[in-house]
């Protein structure tokens, strides 16, 4: 039974505002014209525009966002990011001295949940290389 309720008490210390509330994937929808460029996350294949596309948060802060398409010039643009509003209630806890504040806002670090995207969908168009 001690083990049981150490186990369920390790289990929720990991646990976060950010982490519980927001989650630590994000599904963003990439669009081009013309359709069906390669997308890349940091010069790694994650897709083709017109899909969405689940990103971990860890991959995607302060990643670069690459179209790629034969004939095509790359387009290349940041993923922006956004810190989360359970990430602040974590923060204040942490400046507060409270032990799980402080263990909590780790944790939302740890997993990158503090960091959402600002977009949801990224759209563009693409220039004819000469």
């Amino acid at each position: 039974m001690k083990k049981i309720l150490l186990i369920g008490v390790v289990a929720f210390s990991l646990q976060s505002c950010a982490t519980l509330f927001s989650g630590t994937k994000d599904q963003i929808t990439f669009r081009s014209y013309p359709a069906d460029a390669t997308v890349l996350l940091n010069g790694r294949e994650i897709g083709k525009t017109n899909n969405s596309i689940v990103i971990k948060r860890r991959q995607g802060k302060n990643a670069m966002i690459t179209y790629h398409k034969d004939g095509y010039k790359d387009l290349t643009f940041p993923h922006e990011v956004k810190t989360v509003t359970g990430y602040w209630v974590n923060f204040l806890g942490y400046f507060a001295g409270i032990i799980p504040g402080i263990v909590f806002t780790m944790t939302d670090v740890a997993t990158s949940a503090y960091a959402k995207p600002r977009y949801e969908t990224y759209e563009k168009t693409l220039e004819p290389s000469k």
